[in-house]
């Protein structure tokens, strides 16, 4: 229930609001915030693996595949 909360909040809405459309409009405005953009746009990436990783290691854990 908690991995599908941050999956379904952060990953699909908030995470993508940011990406599509404030760092773009960020963008178009200045490029002396790309370095910090694209970092946050690198740790979404880390988070979405992240997530999925233990999403994984969760349903494992649940058949009873625990390691």
């Amino acid at each position: 229930l908690a991995l599908d909360f941050i999956e379904i909040f952060s990953q699909q809405l908030h995470h993508p609001k940011e990406s599509d459309h404030l760092f773009r409009l960020l963008r178009q405005r200045s490029s002396s915030l790309d370095a910090e953009l694209n970092e946050l746009d690198r740790q979404h990436e880390r988070d979405a693996a992240l997530l999925a990783e233990l999403r994984a290691q969760s349903l494992a854990r649940s058949e009873g595949r625990e390691g």
